[in-house]
């Protein structure tokens, strides 16, 4: 897991001229976890008996499904992951439509690791490496 912890001691100037500290403590901690991408669709030969239906228990359209992921369950755990939760997705290699944001509403077998799965419509295929996960709302400075 790639950490990324900002230590230092800023001095900043208010508008009314003052001078304001603040301690490295109270800076976000970014989260954000390298992971392999894989695409799949609502067929019940990729998902189990009820297809068009997610871990989190909605329900989607499966020719035209919304922007959901399925994240390895290692993942709920290292980002404080919950169903519903924005996660934005930063690509090296993968393709531009992967990038973004995506809301987590599926959880992916036991057996993977580090893994993200993109709900997509039959017919788009695909595996990447060189993507990264962070939760939205962590690592954001609030300035």
């Amino acid at each position: 897991m790639k950490t990324i912890i900002i230590m230092c001691l800023l001095v900043c100037t208010n508008t009314l001229g003052g001078t304001y500290y603040i301690h490295w403590k109270h800076l976000p901690i970014i989260k954000e976890v390298g992971v392999d991408g894989s695409v799949y669709w609502g067929v019940s030969s990729q998902t189990d008996s009820s297809p068009n239906k997610t871990a989190s228990q909605k329900v989607f359209n499966p020719h035209n499904p919304p922007r959901w992921v399925a994240v390895s369950r290692d993942l709920l755990v290292k980002l404080d992951l919950s169903f519903g939760d924005t996660v934005i997705i930063h690509s090296c290699l993968g393709p531009s439509w992967v990038e973004g944001k995506w809301v987590v509403e599926d959880v992916m077998n036991k057996r993977f690791e580090n893994k993200v799965d993109f709900l997509t419509k039959p017919g788009i295929m695909g595996r990447f490496k060189g993507l990264s996960i962070q939760k939205q709302g962590h690592g954001l400075l609030p300035w």
